[in-house]
């Protein structure tokens, strides 16, 4: 199974996503965080091959630098960010900020669900 972040400040998306997670024999809720730091946090104590990653959060100004100390502290991670930005400008930003892959979060469980373990084993 594999061990999935949730990081967004939104409330009801991270708890959708849990629930669509939960309901995946694939994955496993590793945690949720809503701000970077938050997430910062928890991956230097949790485990994760994955993290769902809202694009715009409080306290990030840079994706981008976040993704990198992610990937500092979880070797081997692979990010999804998910955002309500229009599509091209989602797809410029996830470019930048040097993720795996990208979604809306107009997007049913099923679509949700596969996407992130395509993105998780693609690496």
């Amino acid at each position: 199974m594999l061990r999935v972040l949730i990081c967004d400040d939104s409330m009801g998306f991270p708890a959708l996503v849990t629930a669509w997670l939960d309901d995946d024999e694939r994955f496993v809720h590793a945690g949720t965080a809503r701000t970077g730091t938050e997430l910062l946090d928890i991956a230097r104590t949790t485990p994760a091959d994955a993290v769902l990653l809202d694009l715009v959060l409080p306290d990030v100004e840079n994706p981008a630098a976040l993704v990198r100390e992610l990937r500092e502290l979880l070797p081997g991670v692979r990010i999804l960010l998910v955002s309500s930005l229009a599509l091209p400008e989602l797809e410029r930003a996830a470019e930048a900020a040097g993720v795996d892959g990208w979604c809306h979060k107009a997007i049913t469980a099923g679509a949700l669900t596969d996407e992130l373990y395509r993105v998780a084993t693609a690496g």
